[in-house]
């Protein structure tokens, strides 16, 4: 019975029964050990790989729970609470993304106050434009008055003097 790789003939039992000569027999085992010694590299790549993975998912957690944080102070603004609601430990991530979220919304709600109060005197200027040019009644502008007054009371903010 010959070598199954090189054809040598087979001489010992041994030989025989791995199906290939000794000098056949070594190479395999050579290779067997170099693909052992690879595995074993592989293996620990991947455990570091898998560390590294879940330091990833452990940072993407915590954005997920910042940038929810972030939207939750935003919502509290429109609701009317003050940054002392903020409800995260002082010093943590979520803490600093719940206020700025509060404070980004809380600038917008003052951005569009004071684009009514801008609206609003523009309309006061209109009316007091119409006046004198004679182009309106006294009763006109009185109605054009009372109703931008009206629509843009909840936007006007009040002085010390109105509020005593």
């Amino acid at each position: 019975m010959p070598c199954e790789d090189c054809g040598a003939p087979l001489v010992t039992g041994m030989e025989q029964k791995l199906r290939n000569c000794s000098s056949c027999a070594e190479k395999k085992l050579q290779e067997v050990q170099s693909l052992r010694n690879k595995n074993e590299e592989l293996r620990v790549q991947n455990l570091e790989l898998e560390g590294k993975i879940q330091k990833y998912l452990e940072a993407v957690s915590l954005q997920e729970k910042v940038f929810q944080a972030q939207k939750d102070g935003g919502e509290a603004a429109v609701r009317g609470a003050t940054l002392e609601d903020n409800p995260h430990d002082k010093d943590s991530d979520e803490s600093g993304a719940w206020s700025y979220g509060f404070v980004m919304n809380d600038i917008v709600q003052q951005c569009n106050k004071a684009q009514a109060v801008m609206t609003w005197s523009l309309g006061m200027l209109a009316v007091v434009h119409d006046l004198a040019l004679g182009g309106a009644s006294g009763d006109e502008i009185a109605a054009k008055i009372a109703t931008i007054v009206e629509k843009m009371a909840p936007y006007i903010p009040e002085n010390e003097e109105q509020k005593a």
